[in-house]
């Protein structure tokens, strides 16, 4: 089953920092189901990890074809961006889907990391503002208190 693999995969990435086998699994899953949108947006997420950029634009791209209505699959595609050190690319993919759903936090709160990298720090502290406001999520409070120190407040 894809999902089982999926679920291995998830596991492998995220908590034990096992590439290989994160990457053997979730090539699995997509084996068996090329349009499971969810393996495909992890194998982009451990290509980002790895720094295999193209691999996981290329992953996210079919993950959105997949699932074009995901808010999350589409904020984290913004990812190979941002790790890449292309700050304004990861604006132009978070402002996309704050286009469509300006109601997601975590698009906010990925734009305003990005704006901060690219020392845009009035419209990053809005766009972590908003987000805080959405979710007030204790990792947009950090994020503001990061951006606050880089300002030199």
């Amino acid at each position: 089953m894809a999902e089982a693999h999926n679920s291995l995969g998830v596991v492998e990435l995220f908590y034990e920092w096992h590439w290989a086998g994160a990457e053997q699994a979730l090539t699995r899953a997509i084996e068996l189901n090329p349009a499971y949108g969810d393996a495909h947006q992890r194998y982009g997420i451990l290509m980002t990890a790895r720094g295999r950029f193209a691999e996981a634009k290329a992953a996210l791209q079919r993950a959105q074809e997949a699932d074009p209505l995901s808010r999350i699959i589409a904020t984290i595609a913004g990812y190979p961006y941002y790790y890449g050190r292309d700050y304004a690319g990861a604006v132009r993919q978070y402002r996309l889907v704050i286009e469509t759903a300006p109601e997601f936090s975590m698009a906010h709160f990925r734009l305003g990391h990005a704006l901060a990298q690219l020392g845009r720090f009035d419209e990053a502290l809005a766009e972590l503002e908003l987000s805080k406001k959405l979710s007030n999520d204790r990792d947009v409070v950090a994020a503001l208190g990061r951006v606050h120190a880089m300002t030199g407040d």
